[in-house]
């Protein structure tokens, strides 16, 4: 059995780029384990990139597009992530 995550992104638009790396992260750990579980939690400034268009937008210099992560089959999987705002 796989552990359980949880990734509190308390960052908003002012720093998108915090936000990507914590859905990247989350990725990871989605992707090196087929048994890991994450729970993603946005609050604060956090929630202001819980609107899926919001999300998709956002694009640091580096990491994968945040679209391609969003629609990846581990990050579609409502047995293994949670988001909560």
């Amino acid at each position: 059995m796989g552990a359980k995550y949880l990734i509190i992104i308390s960052s908003g638009t002012s720093d998108a780029t915090k936000v990507h790396v914590g859905v990247t992260n989350g990725f990871a750990l989605l992707a090196g384990d087929p048994t890991n579980k994450v729970d993603f939690v946005l609050m604060a400034e956090g929630g202001w990139v819980a609107d899926d268009k919001t999300m998709r937008q956002i694009g640091a210099f580096g990491l994968p597009a945040m679209s391609a992560l969003l629609d990846k089959p581990e990050m579609c999987d409502p047995e293994r992530v949670t988001w909560t705002v």
